[in-house]
């Protein structure tokens, strides 16, 4: 793999490898990814090689942290009685598509770049209840449950009154979990 920075018409050799993961010194800069079929351990050049050149590296987006909103005391309530609730919408992911937020780039939008925010924003914000709205059944069952059982939180989640994609793409309207006292 190749990059060029912006502006410039020479490219550098920057990885030979399968794999290769962008850093910040790569913003700006267009790849040439260079791929040939080879046949076999050592075998010849069977097709290629093949240039496909990218976009501009984008820099990482930048993320304000949350910050909690303190409620005064109400209904007669003891200051000494505090607790944090957190009520997120994580957007399901059969939503999340380029025809509803045509404006979002679809790296955005994804599952996976998504699912990596989202838990890492639940377990740094250790709220003690916490709900999640538009929240697919299975991703409840596959990433955030067991995520959420893992940070101490104990809960259940309420289907919507309609389905819309059978049991496995269901969009569950609400799901709750405290964090269990120690």
């Amino acid at each position: 793999m190749t990059s060029q920075s912006a502006g410039h018409d020479d490219w550098e050799l920057i990885c030979a490898a399968h794999e290769y993961t962008p850093t910040d010194a790569d913003v700006g800069c267009r790849f040439c990814v260079e791929v040939a079929a080879v046949a076999g351990a050592g075998g010849g050049v069977l097709a290629g090689p093949l240039c496909v050149y990218t976009e501009a590296v984008l820099s990482k987006p930048v993320f304000q942290k949350r910050t909690f909103a303190v409620v005064p005391k109400a209904l007669g309530m003891s200051s000494s009685f505090r607790f944090r609730i957190m009520s997120y919408n994580i957007l399901a992911e059969m939503l999340a598509t380029k025809q509803y937020y045509p404006y979002c780039d679809s790296w955005v939008l994804s599952w996976p770049y998504r699912k990596t925010l989202i838990l890492q924003e639940l377990s740094e914000m250790q709220s003690d209840i916490c709900c999640l709205q538009e929240v697919q059944a299975d991703h409840f069952d596959l990433h955030l449950s067991p995520f959420m059982t893992q940070c101490g939180y104990d809960g259940m989640f309420k289907p919507k009154s309609r389905d819309y994609a059978g049991n496995f793409g269901k969009v569950l309207s609400l799901t709750l979990r405290l964090r269990i006292a120690s």
